[in-house]
Parts: structure tokens; C-alpha cells; sequence
């Protein structure tokens, strides 16, 4: 019997689908997004391959021993800095360490272009706790469970979050305080996510500590709703294989994986092009590649150089609409390059009259005007 594997790169505009079989074959198929809920494009996808291998759907999914997915659900919402409310809870007297941040230059001429960086958490939702821990891990101010419950509710009640990152100092070495922090929050509100550094980012660099967390954060209930409805459907259908994502680094990761460190699935969709491509050029017998990966939202690039991937480390992530490389983070990833310009952004016209393209985008609804998928918006 025919077996098969089953490789699913869910972006903001298209599912695009490549399905292996034990025999050598390859089939593919592509359907809109259904940003939603995503697991009714992974049934469009589904079924229109199983279609084409001549299948019932339950067959198809019953002979699959291995299903891989790359997705842009957690890029795009950097690319387009759209996404839930976050609140953050710092050591008292560290709330400004995002706003302070460090000295970039990064080679700009134009002072004028030397703005400050789109801030995720504005002023307000960054609440401060009453605690501080010391180099050495020692405990010099213990964190009170009452205060942690009243900072919660303020940020829950007051300002509607509906995301939470915690960064307090030294967490790295003693991270006793940020974890009563996420029970009290578990208890309080259940399906809050909460982000910790000293599980996002444990090392030392307050300021690409609490930027990787808050951005884990921010990206954070986007990755959860598309987990469950990626495992609702194959687990509905009956698949009993192994669910296996593409992280940052080129690896795979599980989905419980995944749901501890959502900000692990930047880059997934276009990493896991970038791998295949050096793949792919090593069976060419070339070791100098150049990839493009040209999606409805982004346009992800990124060099193979004598055969060899490229990591980076301390990754600055992209913010939407700055000239900057973006935030400094504690993330180590496959040196891919991302910008909020696709197939389907949006051309809009600013405030001094310049025509500007993305990192709006019209997605999968109405979709690029170049697939007829609806009339173009005029704006």
C-alpha cells in the first residue's frame, strides 16, 4: 500500500501543499487561507490532493505517516504589526528598558530616518513588580502574591489585554518569581498566554530579554489558535502519524514544543524554503544559491554560500514601516531576510504624498487582484 508525506506551507495569502508518496511521486496543490480558521484551508488542501491521488480524504490522511508545516502566521503578524493587546510586567524601576533600548545607527545617513521603533507594549501597559533578585540569584525584595494578582487584574480589567510578557531582572538565574507570575496568571485567567524570559530568553541582555519575550507575547495567541486548529483537524480525520512544524533554526519542533515558545515559528514557512533550496542545490551540485520566496504578504530572501546554511544570532526581527533592521532579540535563526511586501500589499499614499506599497495586505480576503480572486479595494 502506498504510504505518504504530507508537507503544508500555510502563508497569509495561500496554503501551498506537496505531498510525497512510496513510490517517488510528488503531487502539489494551492488554495487560499483561511485566516478564520485555518483548518478549513488544511481541509481544502486536503481533499483537493487526495483528489488528484484518485482517494477518499480519510484514505489519504489514514496513509499519512508524516505531516510537516511551515506557516508566515507568526511573521506576518511582525510584518504588519498587527496582532492582540499586550501588557508587560517589569522589576520595579525597569519599566522604560524597551523605550531606552541601545544606540543604532545601522549605517543611516538620514538622521531623519533615526526614529524610535514602533513599540509593541505602549507606556501605560507596562506595569512594574515590586520585586528584585540580584546577580547571584539572591532574592533581595520577594515577590507578594497579592501585588502579583493586582498587576494582573489592572492589566486584564483596566487596559483589556490579551497577552502578558514578564520580564523581570535576573530571571534567568532565579526564575522563581516570574513562574508564580504565570500560575497566579493560570489560575486568574486560564486562557491568558503568558510569556516568561526565563523560559523565552534565559541569559543575561535585559534589553533583547524583555524584547524577545514581549514579542513571543505579542505573536503568541495568533500561533495557539492556528496549533488548535491544525491539530483538530488531522486529529478529527484520524491521522495517527507524527505533526512535526518548521522552527526559526531550520529544525522541526512538535506542537507542545511550538505552544512553549510561539516566537520560535518566525521565518518558519520561508526557513524551511531556504533549507529545501540547499538541498535541492546540493543535488544540482550547486553550492552558491540566492533564495526568493515571494509570498501574498512578504518577500522572504536569503544565501546559501558554498553549500553551507547561514545562522544568525542576537536576530534583529524586522518592524513593520521602519527603516531599521528592526528589533534586537535573543533569537538564533536561519539568516533569512523578510520585508511586509508581497504579491498582495496594498499601495497606499502617506501623509507627504508618497506612494508607499505595504506592509498592508490584502491576504486571502479579497486576495492579490492578480489571481481574480475579487475586485482590487480602491484606497
Amino acid at each position: 500500500m502506498t504510504s505518504y508525506m504530507l508537507a503544508m506551507d500555510v502563508g497569509g495569502t495561500f496554503l501551498d501543499t506537496v505531498v510525497a508518496d512510496s513510490n517517488g511521486g510528488v503531487t502539489t496543490t494551492k488554495v487560499l487561507s483561511t485566516h478564520e480558521d485555518y483548518s478549513r484551508c488544511i481541509s481544502a488542501a486536503v481533499q483537493a490532493i487526495a483528489g488528484k491521488l484518485g482517494l477518499a480524504t480519510a484514505d489519504f490522511i489514514e496513509r499519512c505517516s508524516l505531516v510537516i508545516n511551515g506557516t508566515t502566521v507568526a511573521t506576518n503578524v511582525l510584518a504588519q504589526l498587527k496582532g492582540p493587546r499586550v501588557g508587560a510586567l517589569i522589576t520595579r524601576g525597569f519599566a522604560d528598558t524597551q523605550y531606552i533600548g541601545r544606540i543604532q545607527r545601522w549605517g543611516a545617513m538620514d538622521l531623519a530616518q533615526l526614529s524610535p521603533l514602533p513599540m509593541i507594549v505602549p507606556r501605560d501597559r507596562i506595569l512594574e513588580l515590586d520585586e528584585r533578585v540580584d546577580r547571584g540569584g539572591n532574592v533581595v525584595r520577594a515577590l507578594d502574591r497579592a501585588h502579583v494578582e493586582a498587576r494582573l487584574r489592572e492589566l486584564v480589567e483596566d487596559h483589556g489585554v490579551e497577552a502578558v510578557a514578564v520580564s523581570l531582572l535576573w530571571s534567568f538565574v532565579h526564575p522563581d518569581h516570574e513562574q508564580l507570575v504565570k500560575r497566579v496568571a493560570a489560575e486568574l485567567y486560564p486562557d491568558l498566554p503568558v510569556s516568561i524570559s526565563s523560559e523565552v530568553f534565559p541569559a543575561m541582555r535585559e534589553y533583547e530579554r524583555t524584547n524577545t519575550t514581549v514579542i513571543d507575547a505579542f505573536i503568541a495567541p495568533g500561533v495557539r489558535k492556528y496549533l488548535r486548529e491544525l491539530e483538530r483537524y488531522f486529529r478529527e480525520n484520524g491521522f495517527k502519524g507524527a505533526l512535526r512544524l518548521v522552527h526559526a533554526a531550520g529544525g522541526v519542533s512538535t506542537a507542545d514544543e511550538v505552544r512553549g515558545a510561539p516566537v520560535t515559528l518566525i521565518n518558519s514557512g520561508p526557513v524551511a524554503g531556504y533549507v529545501g533550496a540547499m538541498k535541492f542545490g546540493g543535488r544540482l551540485g550547486r553550492r552558491n544559491i540566492i533564495t526568493a520566496d515571494v509570498g501574498g504578504t512578504s518577500f522572504d530572501a536569503g544565501m546559501i554560500v558554498d553549500g553551507r546554511l547561514a545562522p544568525r544570532h542576537r536576530t534583529m526581527v524586522p518592524a513593520a514601516g521602519h527603516p531599521s533592521p528592526g528589533y534586537l532579540t535573543g533569537l538564533s535563526m536561519m539568516d533569512v531576510s523578510s520585508i511586509g511586501t508581497g504579491g498582495g500589499s496594498i499601495g497606499w499614499i502617506d501623509a507627504r504624498d508618497v506612494v508607499r506599497v505595504g506592509p498592508q495586505s490584502a491576504g486571502s480576503n479579497p486576495g492579490p487582484a492578480c489571481f481574480g480572486v475579487a475586485e482590487p479595494s480602491r484606497r
